[in-house]
């Protein structure tokens, strides 16, 4: 029983029990052993509907229609003794309201109606004018509450399936009002530099990396200089180790320690030790657990900026992937369409002048309708990253190839560290938008995609044996936004020409391993 449910029939038993109260004081004084006869069954009757009430294959109307008819049969073989067990009149309608609106409450008043009818006619009684003016009094009584409750019902209704939105709402208006008052931002990657620019004040380790534990799991933020001591995996497990334990851990020469709120650990930051600190172990320890204490603030704000760049992704993502449909179901349908009349164009074609204008305008249909289904590649994949990045490129990679033919050769080196995810996104927005380049401007035989990652370092480089660079247009953005996608993630792009023609673009993100020189040897997207 959900909790809606579990109110309803809390009301539903507080009505019936409040109505045989005050029912039950006007037969006490009457005395009347009819009425106190008729008192007794109301209550079985309502007890018997109050357990129904419980059987979901019931509906309820039906058991509230029921009611109704029961409360007036005995209310009429009971209206030649008076008339102190009419109000009862009103409990029926009142839940019909509740359960079905204006038409539970006409139902149930009907019944009731109609059941006193049917017994004051069975019985051959006489219906004096005070029984009739009581009888229509109540009635309306109950048709009064019950249109009440049908209001209350339809404003309870309403709340309920607006409530999400009116929360999500609430909670945005009053982002956008703290957000004058967050003197630090939202952003995380500045706000884990300056974590580890102030800890590096109080213990002057050699390098350090902030890890956050995402859908990806561990993840560097931040890195402030090359890393040091142990290689990736080991600092892996000594950072996953920190992140359990939740307080400070050291192995040889790297340190770990966590940023920690009320509700856990955001994030840990792993550093090397120089050799002039080696020998403090004991006090080298005590300032990590101290900084874990220092940094509960900025934990804090990390925590909150993460959870609003999550938000930020997922309404974007929605968006990418209602853009991607609209496109796939709209435009590319209705230009893919015009292809197939330029074919019977061109099959009733008159001259061969004619034909050839037809073959010409149906391969630049084919054109665009190759880059439409590029756009709505690249919609559906940005908006969420599923595998990392070199699994993303492949996919990009392979893609490219079966729509154009042209063959995508792979070479990829990565390891078990994940960058974030807004790095990953911009450098394969960056890989896309290069081979997507090479294809439409370079007109290249082959195509050679080389991926190292090593986190927080990475680097990628697409290299064709095209035509090579042409002369920039000023109506060409393509260059000016890989550069500007690479400089938001604090990498390098240059874009030349290779040494056996075409075009090598070249971004790198950290320091990461040169790209081997057999990149183009690598495998070809399947």
């Amino acid at each position: 029983m959900t909790a809606s449910d579990a109110g309803e029939f809390r009301l539903a038993a507080g009505a019936r029990l409040l109505a045989l109260v005050a029912l039950a004081i006007p037969v006490a004084l009457s005395a009347d052993i009819i009425s106190l006869a008729g008192l007794l069954i109301l209550a079985l009757v309502w007890m018997t509907g109050l357990a129904f009430r419980g059987i979901r294959i019931v509906p309820p109307l039906l058991v509230a229609t029921f009611e109704a008819i029961a409360v007036g049969v005995t209310l009429g073989a009971a209206a030649e003794y008076g008339t102190p067990l009419l109000g009862a009149l009103v409990v029926a309608p009142l839940m019909g309201g509740l359960r079905a609106g204006p038409r539970g409450v006409l139902q149930t008043i009907a019944a009731e109606s109609l059941a006193i009818v049917f017994t004051l006619y069975r019985l051959d009684q006489e219906v004096s004018a005070d029984l009739a003016g009581s009888l229509a009094t109540w009635l309306f009584a109950g048709a009064g509450f019950g249109f009440i409750a049908a209001f209350v019902r339809a404003r309870l209704t309403e709340q309920s399936a607006s409530t999400p939105y009116r929360d999500a709402r609430a909670l945005i208006s009053q982002l956008l009002e703290l957000s004058g008052d967050l003197s630090q931002g939202l952003d995380p990657v500045s706000i884990s530099q300056r974590v580890i620019n102030e800890a590096r004040e109080e213990i002057p380790f050699i390098g350090a990396v902030l890890y956050v534990n995402g859908v990806k799991g561990l993840t560097p933020m931040v890195d402030s200089a090359e890393h040091a001591g142990l290689d990736t995996e080991d600092r892996q497990r000594l950072v996953q180790l920190c992140w359990d334990a939740s307080s400070p851990r050291t192995s040889g020469n790297e340190i770990a320690f966590p940023l920690r709120t009320d509700a856990g650990v955001v994030a840990v930051v792993a550093a090397g030790l120089p050799s002039t600190l080696l020998s403090e172990r004991v006090q080298v320890d005590r300032e990590l657990e101290r900084l874990s204490q220092r940094f509960r603030t900025e934990a804090l704000q990390l925590d909150t900026a993460l959870l609003f760049s999550l938000v930020r992704e997922e309404a974007t993502a929605d968006e990418r992937r209602r853009l991607a449909r609209e496109v796939h179901d709209g435009v590319a349908q209705d230009v893919a369409s015009l292809g197939y009349l330029v074919d019977d164009l061109e099959d009733q074609a008159t001259t061969p002048e004619q034909a050839d204008v037809f073959r010409r305008l149906r391969g630049e249909i084919t054109k665009v309708v190759a880059e439409l289904r590029r756009s709505v590649f690249s919609l559906r994949n940005e908006s969420g990253l599923s595998g990392s990045l070199g699994e993303s490129i492949g996919a990009l990679a392979r893609h490219v190839t079966t729509v154009t033919g042209i063959p995508v050769h792979l070479s990829l080196d990565e390891g078990a560290t994940r960058l974030r995810t807004e790095i990953e996104s911009e450098l394969l927005r960056i890989a896309q938008e290069a081979m997507n380049n090479a294809v439409r401007h370079g007109h290249p035989d082959n195509i050679w995609v080389h991926c190292a990652v090593r986190a927080p370092a990475a680097h990628v480089m697409v290299r064709d044996d095209g035509v090579g660079l042409g002369a920039l247009r000023h109506d060409s953005h393509g260059l000016r936004i890989m550069q500007e996608r690479a400089r938001l993630v604090g990498g390098a792009l240059s874009i030349g020409s290779g040494d056996s023609g075409g075009t090598v673009v070249d971004v790198r993100v950290g320091d990461p391993a040169s790209p081997t020189e057999g990149a183009s040897s690598g495998r070809v997207a399947p």
